[in-house]
């Protein structure tokens, strides 16, 4: 199955192709999970803004990368009078830069096609017990 996401704001513009998991793409959201804890800080010395990023390296992101066979993401950019449209080269960074619209609809739209991907599932309660 897949889901179409589209997002229009005077700022940025999306279309997204989300799809049910293969078992490549289940890999390739394994593999982001563990660079997200690469970058895991020790607990004591962890602020709110660092434990929000660490959600999104390990859970928003590897989702929504391996969950989509097709990201189309331009932001509207400014010179002078002209304005035009710019694609977004996606990395962890700009991607946390994303409107949260944006990236709440793209990631529920992952978990609706992958919901044994959602935090909190049961799939994913037995994946961390094994």
């Amino acid at each position: 199955m897949k889901e179409i996401f589209e997002y229009n704001s005077e700022e940025y513009k999306a279309k997204i192709v989300c799809e049910t998991a293969t078992l490549l793409m289940g890999m390739k959201r394994e593999f982001l999970i563990a660079e997200g804890y690469k970058d895991f800080p020790e607990k004591e010395k962890m602020s709110d803004t660092a434990s929000a990023e660490i959600i999104v390296k390990l859970s928003v992101w590897p989702a929504c990368q391996a969950g989509s066979t097709d990201i189309d993401i331009k932001k509207r950019v400014s010179s002078g009078e002209k304005k035009s449209w710019k694609p977004v080269i996606l990395t962890i960074d700009s991607f946390m830069q994303l409107p949260e619209a944006l990236t709440n609809g793209w990631i529920e739209a992952v978990f609706k096609l992958n919901p044994h991907w959602t935090p909190g599932s049961e799939a994913d309660k037995s994946e961390k017990k094994a």
